[in-house]
């Protein structure tokens, strides 16, 4: 999936954190610091779309909700002003040792793919 004038793919490597681990500050961090490697300023449009593919090894799986949080909250004042922006969020999960089908993959999340790091992958789009 390219980028356009207003989709940004940001990948945040590692492993990811929920909103509830003592980590999650950090993480935050980690997510904000990777976005404004994608966005000069946060977006101000309104109706945008997020979603999350969070790709993991195994015993590093967490529940997509509080991962969720953590993503959408080290995103803001990065790729967007404040989340009352976002009209439509998804988020799916891959077990790296596990067979799937990832559609439009950039080149960098085949590399990460095949050294079988732990890592997410955000997309933030204009509905």
């Amino acid at each position: 999936m390219a980028e356009s004038a207003t989709r940004r793919i940001v990948i945040i490597r590692g492993v990811a954190r929920s909103k509830y681990a003592k980590s999650a500050p950090k993480y935050e961090l980690t997510v904000k610091g990777a976005a404004q490697d994608k966005f000069t300023k946060p977006l101000t449009e309104k109706n945008l779309a997020v979603a999350v593919r969070h790709f993991y090894t195994s015993g590093h799986r967490i529940d997509l909700d509080n991962l969720l949080k953590s993503v959408l909250d080290g995103l803001k004042g990065a790729a967007y002003e404040d989340d009352s922006q976002i009209v439509r969020v998804s988020a799916e999960r891959y077990n790296i040792a596990e067979s799937y089908v990832v559609e439009q993959p950039t080149p960098e999340e085949l590399d990460l793919l095949a050294e079988r790091r732990d890592f997410v992958v955000v997309t933030v789009d204009h509905v």
